[in-house]
């Protein structure tokens, strides 16, 4: 079969088949000659059936990170030497550098500027407005994290101020009374009203005294007085000279407690004085470290029925005070540091820091939280000593549902301190103590490699 079709291939006229010609014929175009085969112009086909371009790749959105990262919004200086900022879209200029003006003039969000009245493509746009909502995202997370951290400071200053009134009470020194609210929902987080005309009659000679009244059916302290510019600057030289005078830093000022403090100090009297170095050393710092230390086991004890606790520490001795650290870990509260224990009196006795003292003194710790929940400890954690480990064994026959592992970041220190041993290294150690300053040398150059 296949070569007789080869055959009537190669003589069409002696082996004529019966198949169509139509595909054959030439195509004909308007006033074509019969049999005229001249290839048309490149033109005329064009022009017959244009051509459709590809579609253009989308563009990719702007990342921007801040207003000035477009290339339609520019910095520069005028003659004088003014800086100034330029918007490619409307070609309007303005002085100084404002980031939050220069967005607001492209978004259209206006405020002290005038609305962009240029045409900005919907690229540009789209990226402005992303920008805008982070922005404006992060500070209402921000103002958020204030509002939450104010209401945890009102929820801490309001217990610290209970425990601190019954220890008045234990002293004999009468209060105000037993609990004080200074949650969000009571009102002496806004306001404090005071009554400066209650005197003593008791004697002639004794002296006027103030009364704080904190009560839940308080109305609101709002003062409309303005402050005298002379007191606005006596005030600032004052508080600097303070800080200057007890080294203290200079932005102690923006701190959301020193803040809170000078809030409450404007609703007291004229009598008011800060309390002396034995109250906020004695009775206050207790209240204080009660009230935190509440606060860090609660959150221990989130989740303790499914998680458990584990409890881990070490010895160590800072400035010739032997110290035993406590801590203990869990998903709600990864790091609370249960205990410092001072081992100077047992040491000073003859003592050690041998197994059984280690175990007596955690064991304390442990039966604190034992006695919140039941059998929640179920890791103890210590590094390769004899003594600790032995310790934990005795801590496991009173804890039967933990389990005693050995901490591996003692033997990473280890390995570390066999490296820095070897000479190499301490040849490296020696280059470095004689390029650089005196007791500040490091190996930090040792991440660049060397050419």
């Amino acid at each position: 079969m296949f070569p007789t079709i080869l055959i009537a291939f190669l003589y069409p006229s002696k082996y004529r088949l019966n198949m169509p010609t139509s595909h054959l014929t030439p195509v004909r175009h308007g006033d074509d000659n019969d049999g005229d085969l001249t290839p048309r112009p490149l033109d005329e086909i064009f022009a017959a059936q244009p051509m459709v371009p590809p579609p253009l790749p989308p563009l990719e959105p702007l990342a921007l990170t801040s207003i000035w990262d477009s290339d339609m919004i520019q910095k520069f200086h005028d003659e004088s030497g003014r800086p100034k900022w330029r918007c490619c879209h409307c070609q309007g200029e303005w002085y100084e550098y404002n980031a939050t003006k220069a967005l607001g003039h492209v978004t259209g969000i206006v405020k002290d500027i005038k609305a962009c009245s240029g045409m900005i493509g919907s690229r540009y746009k789209e990226s402005y407005l992303d920008l805008h909502r982070s922005k404006f995202s992060k500070t209402v997370e921000k103002q958020h994290r204030i509002n939450k951290l104010n209401t945890s400071l009102d929820n801490t200053d309001s217990n610290i101020g209970t425990s601190y009134a019954a220890q008045s009470k234990v002293r004999g020194k009468r209060y105000l009374q037993d609990t004080i609210n200074l949650t969000a929902e009571s009102p002496i987080t806004n306001s404090i009203t005071t009554a400066s005309s209650a005197r003593s009659t008791v004697s002639k000679k004794a002296k006027a005294t103030f009364q704080t009244t904190i009560t839940n059916h308080l109305t609101s302290f709002n003062s409309t007085a303005r402050s005298h510019p002379e007191s606005i600057r006596a005030a600032n030289v004052a508080f600097a000279h303070w800080c200057l005078a007890n080294s203290l830093p200079f932005n102690i000022g923006e701190c959301l407690l020193f803040k809170r403090y000078t809030r409450l100090v404007q609703n007291t009297g004229s009598d008011y004085s800060p309390p002396s170095r034995y109250e906020v050393g004695g009775s206050l710092l207790k209240a204080t470290y009660d009230s935190y230390y509440a606060e860090e086991v609660a959150k221990l004890l989130d989740d303790v029925e499914l998680y458990g606790i584990s409890v881990y520490g070490d010895g160590a001795t800072i400035k010739t005070t032997p110290l035993i650290n406590i801590l203990a870990s869990s998903p709600g509260n990864p790091a609370c540091v249960l205990d410092v224990i001072d081992c100077s009196n047992h040491m000073s006795e003859g003592g050690k820091k041998d197994a059984k003292y280690i175990a007596t003194e955690m064991l304390k710790v442990i039966a604190k939280i034992e006695n919140l929940a039941k059998r929640s400890i179920i890791t103890i954690m210590f590094d390769g000593a004899s003594n600790v480990q032995k310790a934990g064994e005795i801590m496991r026959q009173h804890c039967p549902s933990a389990t005693v592992e050995h901490g591996a970041e003692h033997v990473v220190s280890l390995i570390v301190e066999k490296f820095i041993k070897l000479p190499c290294f301490r040849e490296v150690a020696k280059f470095c103590k004689c390029v650089s300053r005196a007791g500040s040398w490091s190996l930090t150059f040792l991440s660049t490699p060397f050419n």
